[in-house]
């Protein structure tokens, strides 16, 4: 049985847009890959967000399992601070981690949370972070000195650029996202160039690729490449825009050629995406209809004209904290706009203000009741598609870090924690929201050409790829093999192997280490990256 693996994941990947691509012929290698392959849709997680659901993929594990709900995390048990995430909160083993224990190599490129970088035998390029953390965080240690490297990649271009990035979300005119896609075709081609070195020069059993260009792009751009919004006659700068859109997907189309023929035959070859995408017209300002609903109350000092964000202070280590509610009036909060979710402050937990504790399940239901009656005052449509309430949603040992309440949007976007004008605004442009169906295909030795796959969610890719590397699947992973993907034939000859249960991995209560904190600059850098993709206001 084959003992490699090419895990390609694609941040972002829908079939809403690659479907199109592949009917136009922007992506003709695509086509044949899902031709020979068993695909189909991929359930994410909930919240539909970029940590979680990368670190379920890579763990097989549930967020009230891993303890990752957002790009932030409480700094303790009893503190209200939020700090951004790092390595060290991801509390169960991951699949390169499990596949080392085997004595197989990995490479990590570009993967979310993966800095300070975790001990592999292998290589890690860690994503998402400033060039600074990427240059001193990646394994080895000096691989950027390698010659071949310094050669043929651009390795800066690899780490983000703010000032570009940021000039989408603050300007937002047509003339601006143009350099924009360029930047995330440039850097896309880095990690391609990265990827295929390392696997020419010295290959590992299991690599994982995460090009993440595709989420930037749908952000901004959804309605240059969704074809249902394409104006009957548009205009030149539309079209400039949509072709150079679909210039990106045809890219990512070569690369996908390249590292297929790279990898070979005899190589499982799996793309992912972490969740998809779809069409967004309207922002739901959370923590403004908290305050209509009289749940929420900002402190007077604190007070700004509306329209202006007053929620969010950034402090030293990357730490964020509500600091502009008056706790004693408040009963419900937003903390992120990524996870969707609402925490009901109990006195005596994270503080001393907050409801009694005998109230809270009065509370919970109370607001639950609300938002399932909340109209977007546009169309009078329902603005909430579903409520969970935590237990019902997450289970294991970070419960308590999740929200009390997360709730799915009908329009697919993610809520705004601002101190808005109003509590839904229409957008000037429609953008590109998260919604959970993403992409799921895979190809190799074993798979059934042209199955279409149901019911495959992320918690199946770790134990798939363990499968295809004959490794055992450990006994509390919380998904099976994507059976449906193989012949029967296939299953009997090579039966799923049980191992022993993953190895414990321990939170570590900080972000990072003094050694890895980060200067005034590279803060400034995650902010502006998170704003420009509406995680951070």
């Amino acid at each position: 049985m084959s003992r490699s693996c090419f895990l390609l994941g694609l941040d972002g990947g829908t079939f809403r847009i690659l479907d199109f691509c592949i009917q136009k012929g922007v992506t003709p290698f695509l086509k044949d890959f899902l031709e020979s392959s068993a695909f189909g849709p991929i359930e994410s997680t909930i919240p539909t967000l970029t940590p979680p659901a990368w670190t379920t993929l890579a763990t097989g594990r549930s967020p009230g399992h891993h303890g990752v709900f957002d790009f932030y995390t409480f700094e303790s048990e009893s503190s209200r601070m939020l700090r951004l995430i790092s390595s060290r909160d991801i509390s169960c083993e991951t699949v390169w981690s499990m596949a080392n224990r085997d004595g197989l190599r990995t490479t990590v490129l570009n993967y979310v949370a993966t800095y300070p970088p975790p001990e592999i035998d292998g290589y890690i390029v860690p994503g998402w972070v400033p060039w600074r953390w990427m240059k001193f965080g990646s394994r080895p240690k000096g691989l950027f000195k390698d010659t071949g490297i310094q050669k043929d990649i651009n390795t800066k271009i690899l780490a983000y650029h703010p000032d570009e990035e940021a000039k989408a979300i603050e300007g937002y005119e047509q003339e601006e996202l143009e350099p924009w896609i360029t930047l995330h075709i440039e850097r896309e081609e880095q990690w391609f160039r990265l990827a295929g070195y390392l696997y020419e020069k010295d290959p590992s059993e299991l690599t994982s690729v995460v090009l993440d260009g595709m989420d930037k792009i749908q952000h901004l751009c959804w309605r240059y490449i969704d074809p249902e919004l394409s104006p009957e006659i548009p205009d030149k700068k539309f079209s400039n825009i949509r072709n150079l859109s679909f210039e990106y997907y045809r890219q990512v189309d070569r690369y996908i050629e390249s590292l297929v023929k790279l990898s070979g035959p005899e190589t499982t070859f799996i793309i992912a995406s972490d969740h998809g995408f779809a069409p967004s017209e309207y922002q739901f300002g959370i923590n403004v209809w908290l305050e209509e609903q009289g749940y929420l109350s900002w402190n007077d000092r604190d007070k700004q004209k509306a329209g202006h964000s007053a929620s969010l202070q950034i402090n030293d280590p990357a730490s964020v904290t509500l600091r502009s509610l008056n706790w004693a009036l408040t009963r419900a909060y937003a903390a992120s706009p990524g996870t969707n979710g609402i925490f009901i402050p109990v006195s005596g937990s994270r503080g001393d203000k907050g409801i009694l504790p005998q109230n809270y399940d009065s509370t919970r239901d109370e607001l639950i009741a609300k938002l399932k009656k909340a109209k977007n005052p546009w169309n009078n449509k329902p603005l909430i598609s579903h409520i969970w309430k935590k237990e019902e949603l997450f289970s294991g040992p970070f419960l308590n870090n999740a929200p009390d309440v997360t709730f799915e949007l009908l329009d697919n976007g993610h809520a705004s924690i601002g101190r808005n004008k109003s509590s839904v605004i229409r957008r000037p442009h429609t953008i590109g929201g998260h919604e959970r169906p993403g992409i799921f295909a895979i190809r190799g030795p074993g798979i059934v050409k042209g199955t279409h796959l149901d019911g495959i969610s992320l918690l199946n890719v770790t134990p798939t790829i363990l499968y295809s590397l004959n490794l055992p699947i450990p006994e509390d992973l919380e998904g099976d093999i994507a059976r449906e993907a193989y012949s029967q034939q296939w299953i009997r000859q090579n039966p799923p192997q049980k191992g022993p249960p993953t190895v414990r991995q321990l939170r570590s209560g900080t972000a990072v280490n003094e050694t890895d904190k980060l200067n005034n600059e590279e803060k400034e850098q995650i902010k502006k990256r998170l704003k420009t993709l509406g995680y951070f206001e």
